[in-house]
């Protein structure tokens, strides 16, 4: 495994009191696959790329848990050792572009000194690097681009650039934070051939987070669902798009707009506020058609569902326990 997250907690301590933005996440990720990172906006998908990064603003904190890049957990390290292994091993594609971007320096030195930074080479070597990539992902003029400062880019280049520079290093592990969202569609397909590439040539493993489902079932490997700051499903996506489990995930992909149809279809009811977000009830329960008493008593916790699927549902293992008693009976 290239990385292995274990019991992840990040938690926001406000004066109105506690959120569980990222609450006991655990995933692994071998080389060269794609973990499709999927939910509802404000279900904690883009604060657990955040987490693994060690990029968590107070009052945010990581309280517990364990992220082991080649083996190494990220959470005993320095601040002076993680700033070596972000960009180079570990990496972020931003979903603001223009937050992310100083808007004081040229496209240009932000790009060459990124590399510079984690590389050997020149400043012109460099310089070159950058414009080889700014050109493979599509921006006209890349040379010209250089001198740009990101005010003078739409938003579509300014997001290009931020994937130049994470694709640029190489990384082992990239985090792609809705890279496709503000480009149009032949932009889109062609950053994700990139992507391909950069998995196929160098083994890395990548993280896409997205709302876009069609992204994921053409690009994951696996795909994790999250809901209310935890994962709810987990498996390979072949079992999460042919055989979804829990009631979550079966409704995400029921509201997808299907060839013919004229109108959406829309998940009743609105994600719940995660400020003091009660323990001991699923919190999909308010907006579930299939809940039953015990969903309102405990949160479910992830089990076997199937092979290499896991789903956290009352109803999986009240299904499951009726297998077995029906074996015993047999």
């Amino acid at each position: 495994m290239v990385l292995e997250v274990k019991n992840l907690q990040t938690h926001f301590f406000t004066p109105k009191g506690l959120v569980k933005a990222v609450d006991k996440v655990s995933f692994s990720l071998e080389p060269g696959k794609v973990l499709g990172l999927v939910g509802e906006s404000g279900c904690g998908k883009s604060m657990t790329g955040l987490s693994l990064l060690g990029l968590v603003d107070p009052p945010g904190k990581i309280v517990a848990g364990e992220i082991l890049l080649g083996g190494r957990n990220l959470l005993n390290l320095g601040e002076s050792d993680l700033e070596r292994i972000r960009g180079k091993e570990i990496a972020m594609i931003f979903q603001d572009p223009l937050s992310s971007l100083n808007p004081i320096l040229t496209i240009g030195r932000q790009i060459t000194e990124t590399i510079l930074s984690h590389t050997s080479m020149t400043k012109g070597q460099a310089w070159e690097q950058g414009i080889t990539w700014l050109r493979r992902l599509g921006l006209p003029h890349p040379e010209k681009r250089m001198k740009y400062y990101p005010f003078q880019l739409s938003g579509g280049m300014r997001q290009r650039v931020m994937i130049a520079t994470a694709l640029a290093l190489q990384p082992q592990v990239l985090i792609a934070d809705e890279p496709t969202t503000a480009l149009d569609l032949t932009i889109q397909a062609q950053i994700i051939e990139e992507i391909k590439l950069l998995q196929r040539e160098n083994a890395s493993a990548i993280i896409f987070i997205t709302h876009d489902l069609g992204v994921v079932a053409e690009l994951a490997d696996q795909v994790a669902v999250m809901y209310a700051g935890s994962l709810v499903e987990y498996g390979e996506v072949e079992q999460i798009f042919d055989h979804p489990r829990h009631p979550y995930t079966q409704a995400l992909l029921n509201s997808r707009m299907k060839l013919g149809e004229k109108k959406a279809r829309f998940i009743p009811g609105l994600p719940p506020n995660l400020l003091n977000l009660p323990s001991n009830q699923c919190a999909f329960a308010p907006r579930c058609p299939k809940a039953s008493q015990p969903c309102w008593k405990k949160k479910p916790s992830l089990i076997p569902v199937s092979t290499n699927q896991q789903a956290a549902c009352h109803l999986l293992e009240s299904q499951g326990r009726s297998k077995e008693n029906a074996v015993v009976g047999a």
